[in-house]
């Protein structure tokens, strides 16, 4: 289940959680992998970063000239995690 705030980087953060196991599996670096995998689950569920997915003041803004400069690629990739954040919303509700 998506949090209230911040869906975008929550989907973000779990699909990165995945990403790292694909790519170091090839490599056989399996330590790492159980690393990275457990960090960002607990990013999601760590009382010290909680505030962050509930409280709307942590709100990221991906519109604002901030955000883009500091990462021009998130079009593309926001495009596609956009609508798939539509869709779960849709699920959720129905």
């Amino acid at each position: 289940k998506l949090p209230k705030v911040n869906k975008e980087l929550a989907m973000k953060l779990m699909e990165e959680s995945e990403l790292p196991m694909k790519k170091k599996k090839k490599k056989g670096n399996v330590g790492i992998v159980s690393f990275t995998i457990e960090a960002v689950a607990n990013l999601l569920t760590d009382d010290r970063f909680k505030v962050m997915f509930e409280n709307p003041d942590y709100q990221v803004d991906e519109r604002s000239e901030e955000f883009r400069l500091l990462n021009p690629i998130v079009s593309k990739v926001g495009e596609k995690r956009r609508k798939q954040l539509s869709q779960l919303v849709e699920q959720e509700e129905q």
